[in-house]
């Protein structure tokens, strides 16, 4: 398989469809492999680059020896620069993210590092944020799901697992998707994809440096020093949660919808556990055809004419604006969203248009305020919700 080499690493990598379509970025977790993707793929359109790289200690991808006490090791920012890197190695300057746990994690570090580089966002099972909204005994829920991060805090745990992590691995597709059953060979896959001689260190410092048990990687102080500082993510965000998840709680993306300006879609699956791209790939599929219709931001030409109304004064009525625009106008956080017949449009956040699309937002709220909308179980939303 092709590898890219980036100043401190090689990333190994799959690529699928059209060389010359849209780029989607497939970023799978832990413990798992870009094959997880397959049936996701396979239900995909048409006019699509799909590249699908192994994260930094798995398969072929790891940082180089002479490098790796100064980028060494598995921290958020480390995954994302590999992200980053990637795109850069096959040239590629914007892409849809889609990533399910560390993948998740890479993505919206991708999307706060480099917002232009990113279209639109799924994410799968893993939520962003501090974590703040969470009462007391989610929080112990979530520690409980968690255990095994701190386990790997002490050195018994990370000695035990680095001699056993097929062990560990068997065991975390068993409880974190319960009523999914991994076929033996694909089990095999990932155990043998772990046998990256970085992967039971790059494991052990992801959960050390996310606990705050173990520092990060010189290389990386910059762009960790932005992401600890939990910015809000400026792309549309669509996040997909399994009920039956075994590793995260479902209250950790049910109150966080405050980190995103734009839109964000909540979406959760009955009868789904942790790892969605092979439990619920047609769901997985669904979302990422969604953000495919949604445009990153309308001509700056369209734009005015549809923003016109609201430069020269607030209208008396969200009714007059939306006469105004030929569609219906909703808003989330600071994100405006038209429904016009060829579906959902977002307003830009252009300099040549901010000043507008946040009068359009205040008329709004003055209006009718913002439109909640409700979780839904199931197929992705086809309007814009809150969690």
């Amino acid at each position: 398989m092709p590898l890219i080499q980036t100043p401190v690493a090689e990333i190994e990598y799959l690529e699928n469809g059209d060389p010359g379509g849209r780029p989607v970025v497939l970023l799978h977790g832990f413990p798992d492999i870009p094959a997880t993707w397959d049936e996701v793929i396979s239900v995909l359109p048409p006019g699509l680059r799909i590249v699908r790289p192994y994260l930094r200690g798995y398969g072929g991808s790891r940082v180089r020896p002479a490098s790796w006490g100064e980028a060494g090791g598995a921290q958020v920012a480390a995954l994302a620069t590999d992200v980053l890197d990637l795109l850069d190695g096959l040239g590629l300057g914007q892409a849809l993210l889609v990533g399910h746990d560390w993948g998740a994690r890479a993505a919206y570090a991708v999307a706060v590092l480099a917002p232009e580089r990113v279209t639109g966002l799924i994410a799968l099972a893993t939520a962003y944020g501090p974590m703040r909204h969470l009462n007391a005994a989610e929080r112990f829920t979530e520690a409980e799901r968690a255990w095994y991060r701190y386990w790997l805090c002490t050195d018994t745990g990370a000695q035990t697992f680095a001699l056993h992590p097929a062990a560990f691995i068997r065991r975390c597709w068993a409880e974190w998707s319960p009523a999914f059953y991994l076929p033996e060979d694909q089990t095999q896959a990932i155990i043998r994809a772990a046998r990256n001689d970085q992967f039971a260190e790059a494991v052990v410092h992801y959960c050390r440096h996310g606990t705050g048990a173990a520092p990060g990687r010189p290389r990386y102080a910059e762009a960790q020093a932005r992401l600890d500082e939990w910015p809000r993510i400026d792309a549309p965000v669509s996040f997909l949660y399994g009920v039956d998840d075994g590793c995260e709680i479902a209250a950790a993306g049910r109150g966080n919808a405050d980190m995103f300006t734009q839109a964000y879609d909540r979406s959760e699956l009955p009868g789904a556990g942790h790892f969605l791209p092979r439990e619920r790939p047609d769901a997985v599929a669904a979302a990422i055809r969604l953000r495919l219709q949604q445009p990153a931001g309308l001509p700056l030409d369209l734009a005015a004419k549809r923003l016109h109304v609201v430069q020269s004064g607030v209208p008396a009525t969200v009714k007059a604006l939306e006469r105004e625009l030929g569609s219906a106008l909703f808003t989330r956080g600071s994100q405006s969203v038209a429904l016009t017949p060829a579906g959902r449009a977002f307003l830009p956040k252009a300099r040549e248009t901010l000043d507008a699309a946040r009068a359009a937002k205040d008329a709004v709220y003055e209006a009718r305020g913002t439109l909640h909308g409700t979780v839904t179980v199931g197929t992705p939303p086809a309007v814009c919700g809150e969690g």
